[in-house]
């Protein structure tokens, strides 16, 4: 478990080392000053899309970020691991995208906040499907991917 309270003074460090208030960080981020002051007080603790918008505005590394906050384990850290955290973002549809961010999970044995974040870049890449694909495996009720058409149904 990570310590709030050490996690938080080094990120008030961090954006002191900037010279920037926690007014700055809201305006360059769009996270709340408030809320900035709750994680650097050893309050609140950032979610994996916090940990992105801050790394950016204190110029450091993401996975850095995500290591120091106990979502990835400091043994994974590695120069490729960050590009093999995006490697789905490579995938040509938002269902091979999917399975490549399950496999990350298991691979790097991410949290379950991580890997709600991943969904989530995942789903602003590739859109939401528009339920066209046909009937899914689980049930001819419930609009699926496209495994199962109408044909395979019969």
């Amino acid at each position: 478990m990570v310590n709030k309270v050490e996690f938080g003074n080094y990120l008030k460090q961090l954006r002191e080392n900037m010279k920037l208030s926690t007014r700055q960080v809201q305006l360059a981020c769009g996270v709340n000053s408030s809320y900035v002051s709750q994680i650097e007080r050893g309050l609140k603790m950032p979610s994996p899309s916090i940990l992105e918008k801050l790394a950016l505005v204190y110029n450091v590394s993401y996975e850095n970020l995500m290591i120091a906050a106990g979502y990835l384990s400091d043994n994974k850290a590695n120069p490729g691991n960050q590009t093999e955290m995006n490697s789905f973002l490579q995938e040509k549809t938002l269902g091979d995208a999917l399975v490549r961010i399950s496999q990350l999970v298991i691979e790097l044995n991410l949290p379950q906040e991580t890997l709600y974040y991943l969904w989530d870049k995942a789903i602003k890449k590739y859109g939401i499907p528009n339920g066209a694909g046909g009937k899914a495996a689980h049930g001819p009720n419930i609009p699926g991917t496209g495994a199962l058409k109408e044909d395979d149904m019969k």
